[in-house]
C-alpha cells in the first residue's frame, strides 16, 4: 500500500503480482531504464525512480543526486521522455501527478 491507502500498482496480473508498466520487475526488466539508472551516483540512499501517474499514463521519474535539473527525466513506459521544459507544463505535472510508488532508492526531489 502507498499513498494514504491507495494501491501502490496500476494493474495486478491475474496471480496478484504488481505490474508497473507491464512489467513485475522494471528496474531490471525495462532496458532504456537500466541504461538510464547508469548515470545514478551513491546508490540507492542519493537517487530514486518514482512511479508517477499523470493524464492516465504511467511515467518513471528518475531522480539523480548529480542531475542538474529536475524537469528533463521523466519518462513513459516506453522511454520517451514527457516535455516538460516549458515552466508551465513542469508545473502542470508537478501539481497533477499523483505518486504511485518509489520503486528504487530514496526521493531526492519533491
Amino acid at each position: 500500500m502507498c499513498c494514504n491507502g491507495e494501491s501502490v500498482s496500476p494493474r495486478e496480473e491475474g496471480d496478484g503480482a504488481v505490474l508497473v508498466c507491464g512489467k513485475k520487475d522494471p528496474i531490471n526488466e525495462i532496458g532504456w531504464l537500466k541504461n538510464e539508472m547508469k548515470a545514478f551516483q551513491g546508490g540507492p540512499l542519493l537517487n530514486a525512480v518514482v512511479l508517477y501517474s499523470y493524464q492516465n499514463k504511467e511515467v518513471l521519474e528518475l531522480q539523480g543526486s548529480v542531475f542538474n535539473s529536475t524537469n528533463i527525466h521523466q519518462y513513459y513506459c516506453d522511454g520517451k521522455k514527457l516535455d516538460l521544459l516549458d515552466p508551465a507544463k513542469y508545473e502542470d505535472f508537478k501539481q497533477k501527478r499523483i505518486e504511485k510508488s518509489v520503486l528504487y532508492g530514496t526521493k531526492v526531489w519533491n
